[in-house]
């Protein structure tokens, strides 16, 4: 038997088969052939007859993105209108000789033809439509919408003045060149006016330039720190161009019909001429709008500022031309070093001043004036916890110091007081009442001295020198200091204030605020501490309408950004002694503080003439001449206080009944006997407690205080209905309390005086007719 063969069951797999070089150089040309002849055919599309007028109209009307037609757009829109309307012209007169037309009844198809298109385009340039397809008209339109009218009309009557003049005389070579020029002179002479607005008003930004900037800003943005530099001024330029005349200067907008001319770029942001409008505005106006304004032109209110215009020589002011500056944000967060390399004290001539900081725009410096030549003077300092007060007194001490003619008496307050002005003071003042009153006294008894020398001289007035120093009195936290001091003897600090300029010395307080309430409720003392130099940093809304109001400013320290919610906002400040401006204070780490004050010191008078010293020293009952050894005993008791305090946080406890502790007790009582402070009673052992009284006691501590006496219906009327209604006329206030009980006419204008007095109204602006609004 022969062997069964068995088939072969292997699957057999056929390899991928790869092209070869002739099959992919086949493949390439084809693929060559039919993009050349893609392309020869949209080429031959292009210059046929359909496609040539729209190659033209693209080249023509759409110029490419970022290309100089198309950035300066605005200066050739004039002849995207004026050539169309002359090509529709000549269209025109060709069809008329053409077809010989002529005669009277074209002319009144021509003149009621242009009539009606130059009616209509003015009115379809303002519609929605016309502001998409053609912007830079469009806006124009509605800007000026005489001149748009004017414009349109002279096309209509060129359209109509050729057709009488082909009728008349017929289109020869010359006469054609003729018209043409007169349409060119008349064409140049509508557009002149929009012209020259876009040449004041407009500003051409390059996309493709500005794009740029951004990608290099993002590649370096990783490996450079970042500068304070200016931030674009160019774009706050184009704000002001663009956003001014649609949200601000539009009707029932913040300032309907003023006008900005001379809008320019400069190294702090922008600037302009604001022109209001003659008899319905003022620069109160503008002021009282500045946060419409800023909300208008996406800024902050504290960014934007009003200044009045100084008249050329022997021209009159004009108050409804006033001087816009708007501020870059990087510009008012430069910080301002306190060592610039100049010192902080400026002479001119006899008069003396202090560099308290720079303005945000850097456009000058806010001053102290220390001496005016004649007499010496103080000031006040008020603002928010935080805002930067005592950065500001620091900076004055510098500078008086730097003088090399003022003595710098600091009297402490009670919690947070400067250690620098305290450690480099020529005599600083503890915090408690006797020394206080101590103080006062020596400063009057000082006063009354000098005014003896003044008289023996015959002069009132004072220069300071370093043999015969100016005193510079500075009292933290004033209005608790004032407190403790007029409750020892009322009307010395007012007496001080008045006197003690013409005798050399300068008072200078410092508090959260200007109300009265700072001042002991005495109004001549606010208005002489507040005289010439009043710094106001943030203020809350009441204290911050007293400084605008008492001080006739035209700023409000409200509107300055809250230091407590960015480190930045912290230093700015509004100065009565300069420019409407914010400042920002000079400001240095606390230990270059420390070196600048102390080489401030080296240069400072050494002390008082003997004359002063010895009034001083009586006047406060040995207080002066013991100030050093007042100052080595106050170390001494707070290191006894921070040992006893640490000794009873670490659990240890000190024997009460103790000869030692005793003794130190007994030392303790005498030496503030000594040094005139109050001393408390000793108490008992034990301390024996009725029950009854205490409760007693208690439960009138818990009974309601008395209320003062009952505002009138009118006053609390009033104060209704401005917090449920909010800014009210005098004449909605009558009507909307006319049934009221006890509110007529007279008692409500009553009402309003009096609410006015106290500070709790005011007029929205200075207007007669504003409404009332409160504080």
């Amino acid at each position: 038997m022969g062997k069964k063969s068995t088939p072969d069951t292997t699957t057999k797999t056929t390899a991928a088969r790869r092209p070869g070089a002739r099959e992919l150089d086949q493949a390439l040309r084809t693929l060559e052939a039919a993009k050349l002849a893609q392309e020869k055919d949209a080429r031959k599309k292009r210059w046929t007859a359909e496609g040539i007028p729209g190659q033209v109209w693209s080249a023509l009307a759409r110029p490419p993105k970022g290309s100089m037609r198309d950035l300066y757009r605005h200066t050739l829109t004039p002849w995207y209108w004026a050539l169309p309307a002359a090509g529709a012209i000549a269209a025109q007169e060709a069809l008329v000789v053409a077809n010989d037309l002529g005669g009277a009844a074209s002319l009144a198809t021509v003149a009621a033809g242009s009539v009606a298109t130059a009616n209509v385009i003015p009115a379809w340039l303002r519609s929605k439509k016309a502001a998409k397809a053609h912007p830079h008209a469009a806006e124009w339109a509605a800007r000026e919408r005489g001149h748009t009218r004017l414009v349109a009309n002279v096309g209509a009557a060129g359209a109509v003045a050729a057709h009488v003049v082909g009728l008349s005389v017929g289109w020869s070579p010359d006469v054609i060149a003729t018209a043409g020029l007169v349409g060119l002179g008349a064409f140049t002479t509508a557009a002149a006016r929009y012209w020259q607005w876009h040449r004041h008003n407009t500003v051409v930004l390059n996309p493709r330039a500005a794009k740029a900037a951004r990608l290099a800003a993002l590649r370096t943005r990783d490996t450079e720190q970042p500068k304070a530099e200016v931030a674009d001024p160019d774009e706050l330029v184009r704000r002001l161009n663009e956003r001014w005349p649609k949200f601000v200067a539009a009707s029932n907008r913040a300032l309907p019909g003023a006008e900005l001319t001379e809008i320019e770029r400069t190294d702090y942001g922008s600037t302009a001429v604001l022109h209001l409008v003659p008899g319905a505005q003022e620069k109160a106006t503008a002021e009282a709008a500045k946060g419409r304004i800023a909300t208008a032109l996406k800024l902050s209110p504290s960014a934007i500022t009003f200044e009045d215009i100084e008249p050329e020589g022997g021209q009159e002011p004009d108050a409804s031309i006033v001087r816009l500056r708007v501020v870059s944000q990087a510009t008012s967060d430069r910080p301002v070093p306190l060592d610039d390399g100049r010192p902080r004290v400026v002479r001119r001539g006899q008069q003396l001043f202090v560099r308290l900081g720079s303005y945000i725009d850097h456009q000058g410096e806010s001053e102290w004036m220390l001496y005016d030549g004649e007499s010496a003077w103080g000031g006040f300092v008020a603002g928010k916890t935080g805002a930067g007060k005592t950065t500001i007194l620091e900076t004055l001490v510098i500078g008086a110091l730097e003088s090399g003619c003022t003595y710098v008496i600091y009297a402490k307050p009670r919690k947070g007081p400067s250690p620098r002005i305290a450690k480099y003071a020529h005599w600083t003042i503890e915090a408690d009442a006797a020394s206080r009153t101590a103080l006062v006294d020596g400063v009057i008894k000082m006063m009354e001295m000098r005014g003896l020398i003044n008289e023996l001289n015959d002069t009132s007035n004072f220069v300071a020198t370093p043999e015969y120093p100016g005193v510079l009195v500075i009292i933290d936290e004033f209005h608790e200091a004032g407190a403790q001091i007029e409750a020892a003897g009322k009307g010395r600090l007012n007496r001080i204030s008045s006197e003690i300029r013409a005798v050399g010395g300068g008072l200078v307080g410092a508090s959260q605020g200007f109300g009265l309430e700072r001042f002991g409720q005495d109004d001549v003392l606010r208005g002489n501490m507040t005289a010439t130099n009043s710094v106001s940093m943030k203020l809350g809304a009441t204290q911050a309408g007293v400084f605008k109001r008492e001080m006739g400013m035209s700023v409000n320290p409200g509107d300055l950004p809250d230091p407590a919610k960015h480190k930045r906002n912290k230093g700015l400040a509004f100065s009565l002694l300069g420019r409407p401006v914010p400042f920002r204070g000079a400001w240095a780490p606390e230990d270059e503080t420390d070196r600048i004050m102390a080489a401030a010191k080296a240069k400072a008078v050494k002390g008082l003439d003997p004359d002063s010293e010895a009034a001083l020293d009586a006047g406060s009952r040995g207080l002066y001449s013991g100030r050093h050894e007042q100052a080595a005993r106050r170390k001494d008791q707070v290191r006894s206080m921070l040992a006893a305090m640490r000794q009873g946080l670490s659990g240890a406890s000190t024997p009460r009944d103790s000869s030692e502790a005793g003794d130190r007790k007994v030392d303790h009582r005498r030496e503030a006997a000594q040094a005139g402070r109050p001393v408390p009673p000793k108490l008992p052992r034990q301390v024996v407690i009725d029950i009854a009284q205490a409760r007693e006691a208690a439960a009138a501590k818990a009974a309601p205080a008395p209320s003062g006496p009952r505002r009138s219906p009118a006053i609390e009327g009033v104060l209704e209905v401005l917090q449920t209604q909010g800014p009210t006329t005098t004449g909605a206030l009558q009507k909307a309390l006319e049934d009221r009980d006890g509110c007529t006419r007279g008692t409500i204008d009553s009402a309003l005086k009096t609410l006015r007095t106290e500070g709790a109204i005011d007029k929205a602006d200075a207007s007669r007719k504003a409404p009332w609004t409160l504080i």
